[in-house]
């Protein structure tokens, strides 16, 4: 992505604001690695709003994953 020419920097590409452009991939940056992305709760005390919250997360991200 170039914001001015100032930096290159890695977003998920549903997360790449309007105002940057996502460059190709064969502009002669090296790959980037696999990642993960981990969603943890306490083990006691979350809340009712923080399990749910948690679950459509995670049910989003499996649906994307999915689809992929």
């Amino acid at each position: 992505m170039r914001c001015s020419d100032l930096a290159v920097t890695t977003w998920l590409a549903s997360t790449v604001p309007a105002d940057l452009e996502i460059l190709p991939f064969d502009v002669g940056l090296p790959s980037l690695p696999n990642f993960a992305i981990n969603l943890h709760l306490p083990r006691h005390g979350a809340g009712a709003a923080a399990q749910e919250f948690a679950r459509h997360i995670r049910d989003g991200l499996a649906r994307r994953a999915q689809a992929a």
